[in-house]
């Protein structure tokens, strides 16, 4: 079996990369823009009051939201240049009421609550990817790339200049784009057009967005919407090389578990990271002894109870830049597999049509973990993956992809070959065939397949989404993300929604859900089926009911103990609301209850049917311009049906406060505290209680030359004697103790040849 799938992998990759590249339409809007001389300061010639009649001039930005096709309440203007160092954009953005105008002094990219200017760049001229930088009206600056296979990847880092200040009927803010912190093929005097989007975003009301050229939502995509960019000579990226030393130290006391007393460590390390990019096109990046440090903790999720593993996303930086060049339709690389490296190389680029991506890194964690006489103890995990990406055409892709880990003589391995193919102006086709091979140190093998096919329809008023996903038991993919095997999947969604006019409500509708799971003999599993209405008024108020039925079944392979399979019947009722309609605050919240089963059961029990009643809460309140706080409240309670029992509650508080002094200097507060209750009897879950400090400041010029100091420090509340349910105290921080305390410093500055 396996044979025949890798064969069909290889002609199949063959016949997509081999397809001729379809013709793209031309954009219906065209600029030329001018170059000009004599730019000695960029920030006195983009903030002067006197514009540079050289500039090109565009007006007319027209709505995508709420009302799209609309000329725009807000009027802007936006004037563009460049020479030969950069590209410059100027933005006029008028406010009727300019006191409402949201901005605030934050750190780097936490913009999303603020008015808002941007420009996408896709300097390649083939719909696929973009540059998108984006600033608030005070120039905090944000940056990313777009791409129209696998949407945002913020990860991606530039150092470019901006400004930003309010004035007494809006505000102005400008870019400066080096070329050198972009990629694209040579200009050789041949015509080679970019395409080019600007737009504006007003973050109060009916949360407009509007565009030049219109990029209108009744239309699947974005760049194939965009204006041609055209009139650049004479530019080069730059042969950009660049190095990032970094020294860290940190002083840290554990508790031993054996003595119960805190040990002190202190721990000092150097390391390096390095950028070379090649023919303008490539770009090699390397890192030794790479700290993480800095990063700021996961954000909390309810993990008690659950069926399959909660997916935490990616946070650190080496492994966030350029991370969708190694994306998929099913998850084959997940880099937090990846927990202790030392050294890594990644190898990015774009040729054409054809985008490549190349990792090879180790991680010392397994051989950490095992103990003397383990065949893994001492030695060191190796990752690797391949992914080649061919565009073919009006914004469909091909590609291929490879990844490995390998320990002590044993492998896992993985190839895939998948599509998307963007059918016409509202439909899009994915699909994707994978196969896994383990192989362990004695030889044992196993091989399993996975297979996936989707459509999506975008449409201002009627999308669906439909996926079919078929994996089998031996499917093994040991550097990814597939928490199910055994699976046959089918997925629908459909929404549909009613724009009425000159009306606080902006537009409503009902959502149909409906997925049905099987084994790979074909036995129903699970099935779920929920219908919801959602309402978004101005403001960006939201109110969403759902209603759920459904259920799920137990096998004898996933609970020890179970001698044949238990359905369990399910349903829920999910209310969420949230607001932004303040300058000052914003909230998010949602309620449910559920019948659900009790997966975590005491020793010797079986799961037992459970309801569960739950909630969270976020909310966001800019105090003033430079402090910003965000409080996170999470909820559940499970109980036994038959019984009327708590079976526990978890809840979980965190507080987060920033201080951004200025655009370089901020400040960083977070206050969580984790209390899990249970009754011993019904569950196997361990109590807890626990209380984090975590305080991180931060000078930062660039993303890559900053200095940080921190502290963090962890205590652990112990149970106080008593039975939970039955008149028993839970745990309380009065009697905590210090679990675990750290300090760290690091510094790191960059260096460009």
């Amino acid at each position: 079996m396996h044979t025949h799938v890798f064969r069909c992998i290889k002609i199949y990759t063959l016949i997509l990369l081999g397809t001729p590249v379809v013709s793209i339409a031309a954009a219906a809007s065209e600029l030329v823009v001018p170059r000009v001389t004599g730019v000695d300061d960029v920030a006195e010639y983009l903030e002067s009051d006197a514009i540079d009649p050289r500039m090109a001039r565009i007006e007319g930005l027209v709505q995508r939201t709420p009302d799209d096709g609309e000329p725009t309440a807000f009027p802007t203007t936006v004037h563009i240049a460049y020479d030969d160092r950069h590209l410059y954009l100027r933005f006029e953005a008028k406010d009727p009421s300019p006191s409402q105008i949201r901005a605030a002094m934050t750190r780097r990219e936490a913009i999303s609550a603020d008015d808002a200017v941007r420009v996408y760049l896709d300097t390649f001229g083939d719909q696929q990817r973009a540059y998108v930088f984006r600033l608030n009206p005070l120039g905090v600056q944000w940056d990313a790339t777009y791409s129209e296979a696998n949407g945002w990847d913020v990860s991606f880092d530039a150092v470019w200049k901006s400004g930003g200040r309010l004035t007494e009927n809006g505000f102005r803010c400008w870019m400066a784009i080096p070329w050198r912190s972009l990629r694209f093929p040579p200009i050789d005097g041949s015509e080679r057009p970019w395409g080019l989007i600007v737009g504006r975003e007003v973050a109060r009301g009916d949360a407009e967005e509007s565009y030049w050229p219109a990029v209108s939502n009744r239309i699947d995509g974005w760049l194939n919407q965009a204006a041609l960019l055209r009139g650049l000579e004479g530019i080069e990226p730059g042969h950009s090389r660049r190095v990032i030393p970094f020294a860290t130290h940190r002083n840290f006391e554990l508790r031993d578990e054996t003595t119960g007393e805190l040990v002190a460590q202190d721990e000092s390390t150097a390391g390096l990271d390095a950028k070379l990019v090649l023919a303008d096109r490539f770009v090699v990046d390397a890192t030794v002894e790479p700290d993480f440090s800095q990063v700021e903790s996961d954000r909390p999720q309810i993990t008690v109870n659950q069926r399959f593993e909660v997916f935490f996303p990616e946070r650190r930086p080496f492994f966030l830049e350029n991370a969708d060049y190694f994306r998929s339709p099913i998850s084959l690389l997940f880099t937090r597999r990846i927990a202790d490296p030392s050294t890594g190389l990644r190898f990015t680029g774009k040729a054409g049509r054809t985008a490549i991506g190349a990792l090879l890194i180790d991680d010392e964690a397994p051989g950490l973990r095992a103990e003397e006489g383990d065949p893994e103890h001492g030695r060191s995990a190796t990752f690797g993956a391949l992914r080649l990406e061919r565009g073919l055409g009006r914004q469909s892709t091909s590609g291929l992809f490879y990844v490995s880990r390998e320990i002590a003589g044993a492998s896992n391995e993985a190839l895939s070959a998948d599509v998307r193919w963007k059918l016409d102006d509202h439909w899009v086709a994915t699909g994707q065939l994978a196969q896994s091979r383990d192989r362990t140190r004695d030889g044992t093998e196993r091989t399993g397949h996975a297979l996936l096919a989707q459509v999506n329809r975008q449409g201002r008023r009627a999308s669906y989404f439909g996926r079919y996903l078929d994996i089998a038991d031996d499917f093994e993919v040991a550097a990814g993300f597939v928490p199910r095997t055994d699976l046959r999947q089918s997925t629908h969604f459909f929404s549909f929604w009613t724009w009425p006019e000159d009306s606080a409500l902006i537009f409503w509708g009902p959502e149909i859900f409906v997925q049905q799971s099987w084994d790979q003999d074909g036995t129903l599993v699970d099935e779920q089926y929920e219908g919801s209405l959602e309402w978004h008024w101005s403001g960006s108020r939201f109110l969403e009911l759902n209603l759920g039925t459904g259920s799920l079944t137990l096998r004898p392979q996933d609970h020890d103990g179970l001698p044949s399979r238990r359905r369990f019947s399910t349903s829920d009722v999910v209310l969420e609301l949230g607001t932004s309609h303040s300058r000052r605050w914003q909230a998010q919240s949602n309620l449910w209850w559920r019948r659900t089963a009790n997966l975590a059961p005491a020793g010797g029990s079986l799961p037992a049917a459970a309801e569960d009643l739950g909630g969270n809460l976020n909310l966001q309140l800019q105090a003033t311009r430079n402090l910003r706080g965000d409080l996170l409240w999470l909820y559940t309670r499970l109980s036994d049906r038959e019984l009327g029992r708590e079976i526990f509650t978890n809840q979980i508080l965190r507080l987060r406060l920033d201080l951004q002094v200025n655009r370089a200097f901020s400040l960083r507060l977070i206050l969580s505290h984790d209390q899990l209750r249970r009754d011993p009897v019904l569950t196997s879950l361990d109590e807890r209680e626990t209380f984090n400090v975590d305080f991180l400041a931060t000078y930062r010029l660039d993303p890559w030359t900053a200095l940080y100091l921190g502290t963090n420090s962890n205590y652990r509340a112990f149970p106080v004697p008593g039975s939970f349910g039955t008149g028993g105290r839970s745990p309380v921080l009065g009697s905590a103790e210090r679990d675990a305390t750290q300090f760290f410093a690091k510094v790191s500055y960059r260096f460009d040849f």
